[in-house]
């Protein structure tokens, strides 16, 4: 599993070798209260909450896996996760 928790994003490469040159969703830490309403949208059973904050296991994210879905982002009430292009 790759995950990645803030706002800083180092060379993820997706476990394919290259860097991703594509747009990944990315959860603030101190903006996250762990409410579990992007657990809820992720159709792709990519985020859960550990330790009261929401993280993303990339290796399942339809982001990053060729799909248009930002249903996390959409659905945060407290804006804490975000689309780094």
């Amino acid at each position: 599993m790759a995950f990645i928790n803030s706002s800083r994003f180092l060379g993820f490469t997706g476990g394919r070798g290259e860097p991703l040159n594509r747009a990944i969703p990315v959860i603030e830490p101190k903006l996250c209260t762990g409410c579990g309403e992007c657990v809820s949208a992720c159709e792709a059973h990519a985020i859960e909450v550990r330790g009261e904050k929401a993280i993303i296991d990339y290796e399942r994210c339809s982001m990053l896996n060729g799909r248009e879905c930002r249903a996390c982002v959409d659905i945060c009430p407290r804006e804490a996760i975000t689309v780094i292009e």
